[in-house]
């Protein structure tokens, strides 16, 4: 399973964090910047024998930014899971 992207993408919510820089809109920015480096890996693999570019791949990456993405948005920016 391929779960290097979804760490990607987290390491740029804590970075992000740490800045003082965590919104909605960075988080967003973050999921479509680790979504674009699978992509770009995907691309790469197209040079390097023994390797394939395979779009189930890249929905594997793309679900799975999705679901950080999803968790960290509920989590961070829920009202109600911050109240309690």
């Amino acid at each position: 399973m391929r779960v290097y992207i979804s760490i990607l993408y987290l390491m740029l919510v804590v970075a992000l964090s740490a800045n003082d820089k965590f919104s909605k809109a960075t988080s967003y920015l973050a999921a479509g910047i680790s979504m674009l480096y699978g992509f770009i890996d995907e691309v790469h693999q197209l040079f390097i024998d023994g390797r394939s570019f395979t779009v189930n791949d890249l929905v594997k990456d793309a679900i799975g930014v999705l679901v950080a993405c999803w968790l960290v948005n509920a989590i961070y920016f829920n009202k109600y899971i911050k109240s309690r």
